[in-house]
C-alpha cells in the first residue's frame, strides 16, 4: 500500500507541473491576433479621437482584456498598450504558429535635420525642438498620419532618450531617413503568410494528413513531453518493484 501511495505521489509530481506548463503556454500563445482587412488604429482610451498609431495589416497584437460597456478592447502592440475597436478583433484570426516575436513591424531610421521638431501628441499640435545629436531613439512603436488635400503626411511614434530623460513623441517621416515613406513599403508579415498557407515538412512522404496541414510545433512538443513522462513512470515502477522481487526470490 505504501508503495502504491509512493508511485501515485511521484506521478503527480511529474504530471502536474507539465499540465501547468502546458496551460501557461496555451495562455501565452493563445492571446495573439492579426488583422488583414486594413491597418488598425490604436487609441489612448475608449473615447476614440485621433489614433496614437496604426498597426499595419497582417501584423499582430496581444489581446489584454475586454472593456466593460464599451466598443473597445485593450491590447498591446510592440510593448505599448492601447485600445482598438471590437470589430477589428476577429477570433478566427488567432495566431496558431510560432511567429518568433515578429508580431510587429520593425521601423529602422535615423533623424536627419540638425535641429528636429518632435511632437507631443498624435494630433501634431504641441511640439518642441531638439538637437539631433541629443536624441537617442530607443523604440519605434508605429506610425500615424495627417491628411492634407487627401495626401497622407506620416509621423512615427518613438520612445527616445534626451539628456538622460526618456520621453515619447512623434517625429515627422520627412525628418528621417524614411522621408519618402508610404504604406506600400511595409511588406506582409512573413509569418502571417505561413499562418494562412502552412506547408508539409520537407522529406515527409506520408504523414497521413491528406490536407497537407502541418501540426503546430507547440503541440508536437507537448506530445513528446507526454511520451517522456510515460517512460519515466514505467522506469519508476520498475525501480520500485523489481528489486523487491529479487529480494523475495533470494
Amino acid at each position: 500500500m505504501k508503495k502504491l501511495i509512493l508511485v501515485t505521489l511521484l506521478l503527480a509530481m511529474l504530471i502536474v507541473p507539465c499540465i501547468s506548463c502546458g496551460t501557461a503556454l496555451a495562455e501565452e500563445d493563445g492571446n495573439i491576433y492579426y488583422y488583414t482587412a486594413s491597418e488598425i488604429p490604436v487609441f489612448s482610451d475608449t473615447q476614440g479621437g485621433t489614433p496614437l498609431y496604426y498597426i499595419p495589416s497582417t501584423y499582430a497584437y496581444k489581446f489584454l482584456s475586454e472593456v466593460q460597456d464599451s466598443d473597445y478592447i485593450k491590447i498591446e502592440y510592440n510593448g505599448k498598450e492601447g485600445y482598438i475597436k471590437k470589430d477589428r478583433h476577429k477570433k478566427e484570426n488567432q495566431v496558431k504558429l510560432d511567429w518568433k516575436d515578429t508580431y510587429y513591424y520593425n521601423f529602422t531610421f535615423s533623424i536627419t535635420p540638425e535641429i528636429v521638431t518632435l511632437y507631443k501628441s498624435s494630433d501634431i499640435n504641441a511640439s518642441g525642438q531638439y538637437v539631433k545629436s541629443s536624441v537617442a531613439i530607443n523604440k519605434v512603436y508605429g506610425y500615424t498620419y495627417t491628411l492634407k488635400d487627401n495626401v497622407k503626411e506620416f509621423y512615427f511614434l518613438i520612445e527616445f532618450t534626451s539628456n538622460e530623460v526618456k520621453d515619447t513623441r512623434y517625429v515627422k517621416a520627412s525628418d528621417t531617413t524614411l522621408s519618402g515613406f508610404t504604406l506600400d513599403e511595409i511588406p506582409q508579415n512573413e509569418y502571417y503568410l505561413q499562418e494562412i498557407t502552412p506547408e508539409t515538412p520537407s522529406g515527409d512522404t506520408d504523414t497521413g494528413n491528406t490536407d497537407g496541414i502541418q501540426e503546430p510545433t507547440n503541440n508536437l512538443e507537448r506530445y513528446l513531453l507526454i511520451t517522456v513522462i510515460a517512460v519515466l513512470c514505467v522506469i519508476i515502477v520498475v525501480l520500485i518493484f523489481i528489486p523487491n522481487k529479487h529480494r523475495k526470490n533470494n
